[in-house]
């Protein structure tokens, strides 16, 4: 993780969207700390719940990881 990550990240804590705050707090988390994200990818729905997500009990919480032979992307639904 760089510096200049790091920042971007900081910056958007500060992001009027709560889950989209929420989601770079674990991030950044999870790159600071590993045994924090050795504990989100093993029960990502228990740790995610603690951050403040309002996650319904049927929900289904995925992590997944970067690396160099995957590369995820999300695209959100429209409601």
């Amino acid at each position: 993780m760089t510096d200049r990550e790091v920042q971007i990240l900081q910056l958007g804590l500060n992001s009027p969207r709560s889950l989209r705050a929420s989601s770079l707090r674990i991030i950044l988390q999870g790159w600071r700390d590993l045994d924090y994200k050795a504990q989100l990818l093993a029960d990502p729905k228990a740790v995610s719940i603690t951050e403040d997500f309002e996650i319904a009990d049927a929900a289904i919480v995925t992590i997944l990881e970067n690396d160099v032979e995957h590369l995820h992307l999300v695209i959100p639904t429209l409601h």
